[in-house]
């Protein structure tokens, strides 16, 4: 019986990017993707959602003369086992140099969440809709080079729920090139609350190890660490992911 259900969530999860796909308008400066990870758990700011998931995505970059970046996607969580609940993310934004020579990059965006079978949260909309803004692509090296830190940072507020999000996260990589890889490592800290419920703070870590199986695919491995303060819901998560991207 679970093997008939992952074998119809897998179909629909390669059917789903087909159709995306199909409506992607490609041409010469427009770069896109496939991803297609399996997810032991599926967590989300510090909060277990659903149990296994296979959770593809696509998406469509367009660079811009001013060295910008328009860049639109889907993406969907396929829950593995029954009485878990589907949702598919659709969203745009815009990349932009803070200045001609920055390699700091403002980020705007807009995500629209949708959930077929209802919200994870009893009563609350099966739509929402988020807009963020994020500073990322900065570098500073330490040990003369040898390791670069990549910080990010982020504000999100969705107008459905009257909920903000700050988020704040520092990775780094090391290479492995005798294995022809390399071991990405990022930890965050976050805080979100709003008008009706009370603030939380979560945090996590990320290690992914990705390894190139063709001119345009990567097959990655990662484990991830994820907790927060919220009351009522279970801490100190560990999962694992498995997938290959696709890169046209």
């Amino acid at each position: 019986m679970l093997n008939n259900q992952l074998a119809m969530k897998f179909t629909r999860a390669c059917l789903f990017l087909l159709l995306a796909s199909t409506t992607a308008a490609v041409h010469a400066d427009t770069q896109w993707s496939l991803d297609l990870p399996y997810a032991s758990k599926y967590v989300f700011r510090g909060v277990q959602v659903a149990r296994a998931s296979i959770q593809p995505s696509i998406e469509v970059a367009t660079s811009q003369s001013n060295n910008g970046e328009v860049y639109a996607g889907v993406w969907s969580s396929e829950p593995i086992a029954t009485g878990q609940k589907n949702e598919f993310d659709f969203y745009v934004g815009y990349r932009v140099p803070l200045s001609p020579n920055s390699q700091w990059r403002l980020d705007l965006g807009d995500t629209a969440y949708y959930f077929p079978q209802g919200n994870y949260t009893p009563g609350l909309s099966k739509s929402t809709d988020e807009a963020s803004v994020g500073l990322t692509g900065g570098k500073f090296s330490l040990a003369d080079d040898r390791i670069v830190l990549m910080p990010t940072f982020y504000t999100y507020y969705d107008f459905t729920r009257e909920r903000y999000t700050l988020l704040a996260s520092l990775g780094f990589s090391l290479p492995v090139k005798s294995a022809g890889t390399s071991l990405n490592f990022t930890v965050k800290l976050g805080d979100t609350g709003a008008t009706k419920t009370a603030d939380y703070a979560f945090w996590g870590a990320d290690v992914t190890a990705p390894y190139k199986i063709g001119p345009n695919a990567t097959f990655t491995l990662g484990a991830h660490y994820a907790s927060s303060d919220l009351t009522a819901v279970q801490h100190n998560l560990v999962s694992f992911t498995a997938g290959v991207t696709v890169g046209f």
